[in-house]
């Protein structure tokens, strides 16, 4: 080894993308979200994926890129509080609450991702019950570890 990170090709990284799913919610699950349920956006750095105060009709999974969480403060000024790279889900806490989105969310480099709009979160829930509690079990440990991290952010301020 040189000591230089390896590069990664996109399909190595997508493949990654497609390991992490199926080890979430099963291989054959993931299969099926990702040709039946999800839709596949590519991201140029810099473009939004969606802004603070929209609705919250989406949840996305990060397959590849970086992203930046943003929240605007008391003037309007965009505040970084965030940023997060492939095999991640955001959008999914609005998307539950049933609220506008508490943050914006942009590309900082290319990315891309897959977006389970509420009609085919719908019909998964309908069509394939058991791939529907598997995504929701998903969704509760993306949930449980920003929970997690949040609160070792706080420890370490203390």
């Amino acid at each position: 080894m040189s000591g230089q990170p390896r590069k990664i090709g996109l399909n190595q990284k997508h493949q990654g993308f497609e390991r992490w799913l199926a080890a979430e919610v099963g291989g054959d699950g993931s299969a099926s979200l990702l040709s039946t349920y999800l839709e596949r956006k590519t991201l140029a750095g810099g473009e939004r994926l969606y802004g603070q105060g929209e609705p919250s009709d989406s949840i996305d999974l990060v397959a590849s890129g970086s992203i930046a969480v943003t929240v605007e403060d008391e003037k309007g000024r965009p505040l970084r509080v965030r940023r997060m790279a492939g095999q991640t889900v955001v959008g999914e806490m609005g998307f539950f609450r049933k609220t506008a989105r508490t943050a914006s969310v942009t590309a900082e480099a290319p990315s891309v991702v897959y977006s389970l709009d509420r009609a085919r979160y719908e019909r998964l829930l309908a069509d394939k019950p058991t791939l529907g509690a598997a995504f929701h079990q998903f969704i509760i440990r993306a949930l449980a570890d920003r929970v997690e991290f949040a609160n070792q952010e706080i420890a370490a301020l203390i």
